[in-house]
């Protein structure tokens, strides 16, 4: 979960590509989003994502 999470997790929450969520209709997919959500609560993952990076566009 931890490996595909930083990708495909933040894709499916809009913050990975401008749009991506809506674009893959993210929002229709009920467990991938309470998967998303439930990874992005753990406090190692809190910290990672608080690091800067660039939305790649």
């Amino acid at each position: 979960d931890i490996a595909i999470w930083s990708w495909y997790g933040r894709l499916v929450q809009g913050h990975l590509y401008q749009n991506s969520a809506e674009f893959l209709d993210a929002q229709s997919y009920k467990h991938l989003n309470e998967w998303a959500d439930r990874i992005a609560k753990r406090p190692a993952v809190q910290k990672g994502v608080e690091a800067e990076y660039k939305l790649i566009k």
